[in-house]
């Protein structure tokens, strides 16, 4: 299902060398307003990369990610959470969010 927008495509995943890939697709509707975003979950990269520069490294990730989906062009924003899990506690995890319009790309 790449490019539906359910899986992410092996590009991204290899950007960051990511073990666990997801998207969330959201729309709310009020009276005249329409918010529209794809929630772009990437874990536990390599933290060497994801050091450098992460908001560099999650531009390229949403940039990929809506050349692949089909129906980018319904949706206002993206936005790429990078997570960190601690192996020694589950319930320990890092996250760093980076949201950006769709219509710059």
């Amino acid at each position: 299902m790449i490019g539906e927008g359910f899986l992410p495509s092996d590009e991204i995943r290899q950007l960051g060398n990511f073990q666990g890939m997801s998207v969330n697709l959201s729309t709310n509707k009020s009276e005249e307003i329409v918010e529209s975003t794809i929630f772009l979950k990437l874990e536990n990269g390599d933290p060497l990369i994801l050091g450098n520069q992460p908001e560099v490294l999650a531009r390229k990730c949403a940039e990929i990610y809506l050349r692949d989906f089909e129906n980018s062009s319904n949706y206002r924003q993206i936005t790429v959470q990078f997570l960190q899990g601690d192996p020694t506690n589950p319930e320990n995890f890092a996250m760093q969010e980076y949201t950006f319009e769709t219509s710059d790309f």
